[in-house]
């Protein structure tokens, strides 16, 4: 009988930390894309209200909004811009008033 007993090995807990860590990253990045894309077509290509409507509706929290979203697709443009390019070609232009509100200018 060998003295190391090989069935009870301790797992790799750094191999299984890494593995959790890359798996979480990964789905955290692809659901900030969709998250982004989907935010530019319900603001931008909403069929049933025009982005102005949108942005009055919004209030004063639209400026805010506005610069978290932005601030979204750039960092998701720094690690792979073809994921949302096809996307910021479809935003139109805005103001962000001092109130907080919104001022489409397209």
């Amino acid at each position: 009988m060998p003295i190391i007993n090989t069935n009870n090995q301790q797992p790799d807990w750094a191999n299984e930390a890494k593995n959790n860590l890359i798996e979480i990253t990964n789905s955290t990045f692809d659901r900030m894309v969709k998250s982004y894309r989907h935010g530019v077509d319900i603001f931008w290509r909403n069929p049933r209200a025009t982005p102005q409507e949108i942005a009055d509706a919004l209030g004063t929290n639209a400026a805010e909004i506005f610069q978290l979203h932005y601030d979204l697709g750039e960092l998701i443009y720094k690690y792979d811009m073809s994921a949302i390019a096809d996307k910021m070609t479809q935003i139109g232009r805005a103001t962000m008033n001092e109130d907080g509100t919104v001022t489409i200018t397209e």
